[in-house]
């Protein structure tokens, strides 16, 4: 049976100037939707949701540079063909600059 594995983040940059509301709960609607309605698993084998909440201050799913790197090679590794994988972000975004823009 094929394998489903979702991604979800959501940032709402708490205690700062650009703080946000409702990113935190976009990625918790999204999971909801994705096990409700899609079949998916949200064991933390199967799916992964990374929010800047006070309780994941300080663990891997606070969504720091590293813990988000680490999650995104956790979602792109280990699949076989027919698996599906899913990202949702929800959070500030922005442009690069230089090459990588190109």
């Amino acid at each position: 049976m094929p394998r489903r594995k979702a991604l979800l983040i959501g940032i709402n940059y708490y205690g700062t100037s650009h703080q946000l509301n409702g990113c935190i709960n976009d990625a918790i609607n999204m999971r909801e939707y994705l096990v409700n309605d899609r079949g998916y698993n949200p064991a933390p084998a199967d799916m992964v949701m990374l929010t800047d909440a006070p309780e994941h201050r300080g663990t891997p799913y606070e969504p720091t540079g590293k813990n988000m790197m680490q999650a995104f090679q956790w979602l792109v590794t280990g699949n076989n063909a027919g698996d599906s994988v899913f990202l949702s972000y929800s959070g500030h975004g922005g442009l690069l600059s230089g090459p990588c823009a190109r």
